[in-house]
């Protein structure tokens, strides 16, 4: 693909990461939402809103509303399409 490509980013292509771990976007959760076998957080990165589904596991019961994490896209599962031409 080339030129102006749109990239499908879903709450599972993203990947929860230690702030400052090489490739990750710093990240706050300002909400998380248990859900059983997933927690769905909402996180605040470079004035970007996002919303990250996580399997919900012992990691994950430790992250709350304030915590600072890294944000890393799972590129295979993020698929690109061919973008407008102007």
């Amino acid at each position: 693909v080339s030129g102006a490509v749109i990239v499908a980013v879903k709450p599972e292509s993203i990947q929860i990461c230690s702030p400052g771990e090489p490739e990750c976007i710093p990240a706050l959760i300002t909400d998380e939402e248990y859900l059983g076998f997933t927690t769905v957080f909402s996180v605040r990165a470079g004035g970007i809103r996002l919303r990250v589904s996580a399997i919900s596991d012992s990691n994950t019961r430790q992250l709350t509303r304030g915590t600072r994490i890294g944000l890393k896209l799972d590129w295979p599962r993020c698929p690109v399409f061919q973008g407008k031409s102007e």
